[in-house]
């Protein structure tokens, strides 16, 4: 049987503020360090519509900057030999907090145009009747809010972002009160990071129908780093 090797948590500078590598660059280096899957988890909410809100672009034209870090990677992906999947990281007007969403699609984005704008009840509700998986990232990272788990169907137990305490420690354990799928990533924004954790999915990942019954079953485990960040537990 043949496993995959997958990172859950990437940025792209492409989509992402706050991304410093371009997917050009950054996919080859993910098949150079042994990755068969890499999903692109470029931030989805408010601060990223502003010009959508002030009828500067269309809805669809603001939909294609948040996709374009994307396609770029699922080009260069398809390149070198490396599946690249759709993700998001949602982040909801009412709290500062991160999701990543498994199972948002193009097609979501395009009929949805008030996703961004939902709070994380209302979110969580489209999740269940669309079939898509909520982890809320780093959860016990400075300025993030423990919120009621029926909103949610896992926390990202193990970030290893080299600039911030995820306290992954506590997050593991959070996770395994709570019954919780406990996802890891390397919350990729810069080089640094790919010194970070990988997934190891038992069974071939194609799509992200495969993706989520993997998340669903929890079959797979987190290889953490040799030398984790000096910033993490």
């Amino acid at each position: 049987m043949q496993n995959t090797v997958c990172e859950l948590h990437f940025h792209t500078m492409e989509s992402s503020y706050c991304g410093h590598v371009s997917a050009v660059d950054s996919i080859p280096l993910y098949k150079k360090n042994g990755y068969d899957l890499v999903c692109v988890t470029d931030h989805y909410n408010y601060d990223y519509f502003t010009e959508y809100r002030n009828g500067s672009i269309s809805w669809s034209q603001a939909v294609k900057k948040r996709l374009l870090g994307y396609e770029t990677a699922k080009r260069v992906g398809d390149e070198c030999g490396v599946t690249v999947l759709l993700a998001a990281e949602f982040r909801f007007p009412d709290y500062s907090n991160d999701y990543l969403v498994y199972g948002i699609t193009p097609e979501m984005m395009l009929d949805h145009p008030e996703l961004h704008e939902l709070t994380l009840s209302e979110f969580s509700d489209f999740a269940k009747k669309n079939d898509i998986v909520v982890i809320q990232a780093h959860p016990f990272r400075y300025g993030q809010t423990i919120m009621p788990v029926k909103y949610i169907d896992g926390v990202e137990a193990y970030n290893s972002h080299p600039l911030h305490n995820a306290h992954n420690a506590v997050a593991e354990k959070y996770a395994e009160l709570n019954n919780l799928i406990a996802t890891a990533g390397q919350d990729f924004h810069q080089y640094p990071a790919m010194l970070g954790c990988k997934t190891l999915f038992h069974g071939e990942i194609r799509s992200l129908s495969d993706l989520k019954t993997k998340l669903r079953s929890r079959d797979f485990e987190i290889i953490k780093p040799e030398h984790p960040a000096i910033y993490n537990d």
